[in-house]
């Protein structure tokens, strides 16, 4: 039988190993999981392992079981069952989290490995785009997915703020590499990236989260008073940042002239737009479509059937182009209400709500970013149809609640 503290190595190592996969190289992440699979088998014989029910793995398996669901009334299985493959997440990573280990359990190693892992894809990412800035003498050259070209760029910024708070929590226990050097370090790093990765969501979600932790330490340390005045002048203050940063001002500018444009005759918004659209027309135009989708099948088109009915209904409103593009309706709420129907919306708002409330009822901040991040990337992108997305906020989230629990355990032992 393995000793226990050479089985802990090799557990911690497995899912550091998948961390740095699912980052740097995502086709081969099913070795890792294979790794990780014979690794918690062993442990599962040997009784190193024992198993705990978490409500968090059980929503998440039940909103997989609607995806199944929605097989039986597709109109295209093969789609169907591709899409089965991608969100196996949803199965996996519950599974594996729901075997916890009975002696010891530290995620400082997939920490330090995520780390390094966005890191690595920061100086790929300015490899890739400085050659491509110099030929031609444009700033657009190093930003956005020429810069993020593995994933998407709203997920690269996703993993950066995410990266942020591990790196604070690293350092408040105190862990090994984890100083105060290294911390301003890597830091600098994660904000570049999310500057560079130029997604408007993730720079939004920024500028929240940092006036949120802002607004805490003034609190904590100069008094309510100032606290009080801080969060009157704070709104502005985001406002300006928002103005005066390079592409997020232009941005965001363009968003609200296109939802004033819309609001203010939709039917002509549509049949104006049809040559070049850029990214915020398209998405209200993809918004408002899957919403009229979703009314007219509040149980749901199917699994798989999500390009053939927004397709119809892009070129029934006049967005026939748009509907050759096959897009998905860059809202992972819309998506899973057009597929799944309001019960499979239902599902989703039940895994980030719960989330949410667990957060706060252990005290589990880390969780909280991550499914802050989650719920307000998905108003803006379908962050769980890609592997990028999906596998990174399962993952995370079943680790942080599986980590959390053995913390408890531990603290009510003392």
């Amino acid at each position: 039988m393995m000793k226990n503290s050479t089985y802990m190595k090799w557990y911690e190592g497995s899912l550091a190993l998948m961390v740095l996969l699912m980052l740097l190289i995502p086709n081969l992440l099913g070795i890792g999981i294979l790794l990780f699979l014979i690794i918690w088998v062993i442990g599962i014989v040997q009784k190193k392992l024992q198993f705990k029910f978490f409500w968090m793995n059980g929503f998440l398996f039940l909103l997989y079981l609607g995806y199944v669901i929605g097989t039986i009334y597709t109109n295209h299985p093969d789609i169907a069952s591709r899409y089965l493959e991608y969100k196996l997440s949803l199965v996996i990573f519950p599974m594996f989290f729901s075997f916890i280990p009975k002696k010891s359990f530290s995620f400082q190693a997939p920490v330090i490995a995520f780390v390094l892992g966005v890191s690595t894809l920061f100086f790929v990412g300015l490899i890739h785009s400085i050659p491509l800035y110099i030929k031609f003498s444009d700033f657009a050259f190093m930003q956005s997915s020429q810069f993020s070209f593995i994933h998407h760029p709203t997920y690269l910024s996703a993993f950066a703020l995410f990266g942020m708070g591990l790196l604070w929590h690293g350092w408040k226990q105190n862990w090994r590499f984890f100083s105060k050097k290294a911390i301003v370090l890597f830091m600098v790093i994660m904000l570049l990236t999310q500057i560079l990765s130029l997604s408007l969501s993730g720079m939004l979600l920024l500028m929240i989260c940092s006036g949120v932790v802002i607004l805490f330490l003034i609190k904590k340390k100069f008094g309510r008073k100032i606290y009080w005045a801080t969060l009157i002048v704070t709104p502005f203050l985001l406002f300006a940042l928002a103005k005066f940063t390079p592409g997020v001002n232009t941005q965001f500018k363009n968003s609200i002239d296109y939802l004033v444009e819309f609001f203010d005759d939709p039917d002509a918004f549509y049949k104006s737009k049809q040559t070049y659209v850029g990214g915020s027309e398209t998405r209200l135009i993809l918004w408002a479509a899957s919403s009229q989708v979703v009314a007219e099948h509040p149980m749901g088109v199917g699994t798989g059937n999500l390009d053939e009915y927004l397709s119809d209904k892009l070129i029934s409103i006049g967005q026939p182009h748009m509907a050759e593009k096959k897009y998905n309706p860059h809202n992972q709420f819309l998506q899973t209400a057009v597929e799944l129907g309001l019960l499979g919306l239902a599902a989703l708002l039940v895994i980030i709500v719960f989330g949410v409330f667990y957060s706060f009822r252990t005290k589990n901040y880390l969780l909280l970013l991550l499914v802050s991040s989650l719920a307000f990337n998905c108003l803006f992108e379908s962050m769980l149809q890609r592997q990028s997305g999906i596998v990174f906020y399962v993952f995370w989230i079943c680790l942080l609640i599986a980590s959390k629990s053995y913390t408890a355990k531990m603290e009510r032992n003392q």
